[in-house]
């Protein structure tokens, strides 16, 4: 395995991990919700994310593209977006709706990929795919680091009183309401454009 692999795996064992401190620390009695919790998540979400860069990065300047490369970086993205999204859904965030539709989303896609190496196609990154991964990131990170915000705070620290708090609450609010849908709109345009891109898929040999 490669460098540039071996950073992707990053994401295969510290998205569980993600997964496994949000559990401890909001459904077990054995951590409680704290600035230290939400402090790991959010440290847990960069370096996760920071892998997902880098990887592609080194692969390319290092000429490390790899056949298991093309499957296992898709496939660690997926893992990696599946757990935010489980715990997003758990929170209350994401409703049971757009998580179904997102599950189901990366699901499709996944048929795509074996139907596609079932035929012998090695199916190539599309721009749109792409584009979603940077799109639902950010999204993520904007609700993580909102509630990393809240447990430390922060807002007191930089905003008093009078039109700033009321400007930062009326934010807050539109990224709960809009961050979902923002979220299922990348994930449906860009498994639309892979069917498009390859529709071999839905045809019998």
């Amino acid at each position: 395995m490669n460098t540039a692999n071996k950073i992707t795996s990053i994401r295969l064992i510290l998205a569980p991990i993600l997964l496994f401190v949000y559990v401890l620390a909001h459904h077990s009695d054995i951590l409680v919700p704290t600035i230290y919790t939400a402090s790991a998540l959010c440290i847990l979400f960069l370096i996760i994310e920071l892998s997902d860069i880098f990887d592609g990065i080194i692969a390319r300047k290092k000429m490390m593209v790899s056949a298991l490369g093309k499957v296992l970086d898709p496939f660690a993205d997926a893992l990696a977006h599946s757990t935010y999204f489980i715990i997003l859904f758990d929170r209350g965030i994401i409703p049971v709706w757009i998580f179904t539709l997102l599950i189901y989303r990366d699901l499709l896609q996944g048929f795509i990929r074996v139907r596609a190496a079932y035929s012998g196609i090695a199916l190539q990154a599309r721009a749109s795919g792409k584009i979603k991964t940077v799109v639902q990131s950010v999204c993520v990170g904007l609700l993580f680091f909102e509630r990393l915000m809240d447990a430390f705070h922060v807002r007191g620290l930089f905003i008093l009183d009078g039109n700033g708090a009321v400007l930062y609450t009326v934010a807050v609010h539109w990224l709960y309401v809009l961050a979902p849908y923002i979220i299922l709109a990348v994930s449906v345009i860009s498994i639309a454009d892979y069917i498009q891109a390859n529709p071999f898929v839905l045809k019998e040999e």
